[in-house]
């Protein structure tokens, strides 16, 4: 019984780690959300960099890779409102400068199914949680940062 209830476990793990595993087609799809994403012509990055007097650099979480593929849906865009939000934000001196003093690097990462939340770590790592089909991003994304800057 022991030995059939560790096998178990030991398939389970096995199966989780190769699950998460990207074929080479959500690999491309990934390296092109980075792409897309970097580059100011195409994504909020560059406003946000006009606006805010500096580059904030962001890491982009493989794990969106699967879910926002399986729903046809782009996990760049969704981070992307998050550069819109903070360009918007500084627009004004005092909100370039609270931008400027506390956020050093975004993270986006995987939540839940229409989940939106953010963190803001005290070495100013912005962590921008999302699902898919999460709603109003950018809205949400300017609450947090005129109630946490």
């Amino acid at each position: 019984m022991r030995i059939t209830l560790l096998s178990l476990l030991v398939l389970g793990i096995v199966g989780a780690t190769s699950a998460q595993a990207l074929t080479l087609k959500e690999k491309k799809q990934y390296q092109a959300w980075k792409t897309w994403l970097a580059d100011p012509a195409q994504s909020n990055i560059g406003a946000a960099k006009d606006k805010c007097g500096y580059a904030i650099p962001f890491t982009l979480d493989q794990a969106l890779t699967t879910p926002f593929m399986e729903e046809s849906s782009d996990a760049a865009a969704y981070c992307d409102e998050l550069y819109n939000a903070l360009a918007e934000t500084c627009g004004d001196d005092t909100g370039k400068q609270a931008v400027k003093a506390k956020v050093t690097k975004i993270t986006c990462k995987l939540g839940k199914k229409e989940e939106v939340s953010f963190a803001l770590s005290k070495t100013g790592v912005l962590k921008f949680t999302f699902g898919v089909g999460a709603a109003n991003l950018k809205d949400k994304a300017k609450k947090f940062l005129e109630d946490n800057l």
